[in-house]
């Protein structure tokens, strides 16, 4: 997952391995998506919990640069948006795909739950089938912490991703 090609929000070729030490990895459905607009709010809710252990975070969508560029001037608060338009980053963190984890009564519950908070859908940005979630990485790019979206727009728990932020 480290060494797969990602894209930053100008083009240009990156990886995961550039933001290692420790890092959470915030992965979001598509740049459009108001459950990645929830998300990212919460990220930055917990920003400076994670960033004072000395991590990083970083987002990866399935968008293009320039919608991963959009979502990062208006979602995430300076911090990095990566495209990764093969899912590959996505598969290998063993984030799930398909249709059943969109059409499902959780995913309908998650969606009026983001409604309700003010978050709101735009066009697709990117692969809507695909799923998110949260990977916590120490300073060796080693996986210490997983959580996977099973339906569209689960929540995460903070606390959780938090505490296993290993301290720089």
């Amino acid at each position: 997952m480290l060494d797969t090609p990602l894209l930053d929000s100008i083009g240009v070729a990156t990886s995961l391995r550039s933001f290692v030490g420790p890092a959470v990895v915030v992965f979001v459905r598509h740049f459009g998506c108001l459950f990645c607009r929830e998300r990212a709010a919460e990220v930055c809710s917990h920003s400076a919990s994670i960033l004072g252990k000395g991590a990083r975070i970083v987002f990866v969508g399935t968008g293009a640069p320039l919608m991963a560029a959009s979502f990062a001037r208006e979602h995430a608060n300076g911090l990095p948006v990566l495209s990764d338009p093969t899912r590959r980053a996505f598969a290998l963190a063993g984030m799930r795909r398909g249709l059943w984890t969109v059409v499902r009564l959780g995913a309908i519950l998650n969606m009026l739950r983001a409604l309700l908070a003010g978050h709101r859908q735009t066009k697709v940005q990117g692969d809507p089938w695909q799923q998110g979630g949260v990977v916590v990485l120490d300073a060796q790019g080693l996986l210490v912490h997983r959580q996977v979206d099973r339906a569209a727009g689960d929540a995460i728990d903070w606390a959780k991703v938090v505490s296993a932020v290993p301290s720089r």
